[in-house]
């Protein structure tokens, strides 16, 4: 009778390796495997060109070595330089860090091989200076390359902002920049040309023009009806000659603007 046992349980185990589903099992267990290494350690899938697009003040050398950079590195036992496992967005994170010129980023993998990266970079509304430094400053009020005094825009100063200086960093909020550059762009239109903005306070902006005389306007207020008192009083009452004596118009009180001569 023990025999007999011991002979069946002998048979059973031949049984199962005989079996149909164990050796499709294990067929597809190393296909599976085998798939695995071939999509993540075999050369047909590493990033082998990088392709960049819409650079101008940032040099595609420099964008490149950042990317080939991090494709050298490894995530544990497996390199970023797979088309699967590049890591964009560190990638991306890395290049807004060292290039504040940079404002938006799109990666695309081209298979099995490439990768496809187009940038767009910031583009300069204003300058913001303190002394005799000079910084482009973004529709956002973020200051992100150096520049000279020579640049034909509107130059702005702030008493607000006393921190260091810092390529990327905020120095005016996007509120009051789009409402310095509303009064500009009517300053504009009345052909008189501006020489810098001072930021005296938050209800406080002063435009000095090039004729030396000053405007004052309160941010915190409509700024529209602030423009269209301008307007009135160039139109009723500020001729040519008059400018010539003009030391400021005050705009910040009432539903007139008020005008002072010099003495």
């Amino acid at each position: 009778m023990k025999k007999y046992r011991r002979f069946h349980r002998i048979k059973k185990k031949r049984k199962i390796f005989k079996s149909f589903y164990f050796w499709l099992s294990l067929f597809l267990l190393v296909l599976f495997f085998s798939g695995v290494y071939f999509l993540l350690f075999s050369d047909f899938f590493k990033i082998k060109e990088v392709e960049i697009s819409g650079q101008n003040r940032v040099k595609k050398e420099e964008i490149e070595n950042v990317i080939k950079e991090n494709l050298e590195k490894k995530n544990f036992i497996f390199k970023r330089n797979n088309i699967f496992l590049v890591d964009l967005n560190k990638i991306k994170n890395e290049i807004f860090q060292k290039f504040p010129q940079v404002e938006k980023l799109r990666f695309k993998r081209d298979f099995p091989n490439k990768l496809i990266v187009n940038l767009e970079e910031k583009k300069e509304v204003a300058v913001f200076f303190r002394d005799d430094k000079f910084f482009l400053l973004d529709g956002n009020g973020i200051i992100f390359e150096k520049t000279n005094p020579e640049v034909s825009l509107p130059k702005i100063e702030s008493s607000l902002f006393n921190n260091e200086l810092v390529l990327g960093e905020q120095v005016i909020d996007k509120e009051t920049l789009d409402k310095i550059l509303k009064m500009e762009k009517k300053l504009e239109d009345l052909n008189i040309p501006l020489e810098k903005i001072s930021i005296v306070a938050e209800d406080n902006l002063r435009f000095k023009t090039k004729e030396g005389w000053e405007i004052f306007i309160d941010p915190q207020k409509d700024i529209d009806w602030q423009i269209t008192k301008l307007g009135v009083v160039f139109e009723k009452e500020i001729s040519l000659e008059k400018r010539k004596n003009l030391e400021y118009i005050d705009l910040r009180f009432g539903n007139f603007a008020f005008p002072k001569y010099k003495q």
